[in-house]
């Protein structure tokens, strides 16, 4: 199976209670800019990079958003845009990946008793900006996703990827009752990251 099927409707909306989610692309390029710079420090832990840099423009993260669209277009991966529920406002961002581009530079390690995810299965990393973590919005994306990759993406199989630097995202997939079936190890450093199965419904 490809990373997602040639003959399946691609998902457009999310909503939930405070949130929207929708296809991220240029036309929240100022929004989006303002809540990654908002967010800089914990987005360079959370991608294990310098992304983004102090002196990161508007220009390149316009060049970010038009290279996530033109994937999307072409289902090769999806990122979302995560807005306030009136849509005026950031509040972060999702992306779903086929796990084998991840695999090219990380060791699978599976845990005691689960096989290894072929490469297609689509791991799904977000982030919500800083100012957002105060209203728990994290903690409500993340159940957005998870019901909503269970009812209405047709893939194989979807995980939660996450960084050793995610303790609060750790303790509300554990919350969720979601188990962490695997782990990916840096083959350039010491950063582990985790792979958290979302069961179907």
């Amino acid at each position: 199976m490809t990373f997602y099927p040639d003959d399946a409707p691609v998902p457009v909306e999310l909503r939930t209670d405070d949130l929207v989610l929708r296809m991220l692309g240029p036309d929240v390029v100022e929004p989006d800019y303002e809540a990654v710079m908002e967010t800089r420090v914990r987005l360079r832990a959370w991608s294990n990079s310098d992304w983004p840099t102090d002196d990161f423009t508007l220009a390149g993260n316009l060049d970010d958003m038009q290279m996530h669209e033109r994937e999307h277009l072409a289902r090769e991966a999806f990122a979302f845009t995560v807005l306030s529920a009136d849509e005026s406002r950031v509040e972060g961002c999702c992306y779903f990946r086929p796990l084998g581009g991840l695999l090219k530079r990380r060791e699978f390690v599976a845990r005691e008793g689960q096989e290894p995810l072929s490469d297609s299965v689509a791991t799904v990393s977000f982030w919500v900006r800083d100012s957002a973590l105060p209203r728990d919005l994290d903690r409500q994306l993340l159940g957005g996703l998870a019901r909503w990759l269970a009812e209405d993406w047709p893939f194989e199989r979807a995980v939660f990827l996450t960084n050793d630097s995610q303790t609060r995202d750790h303790q509300t997939l554990r919350d969720m009752g979601l188990p962490q079936v695997a782990t990916l190890r840096s083959k350039d450093s010491g950063l582990n990251w985790q792979l958290w199965d979302i069961p179907p419904r």
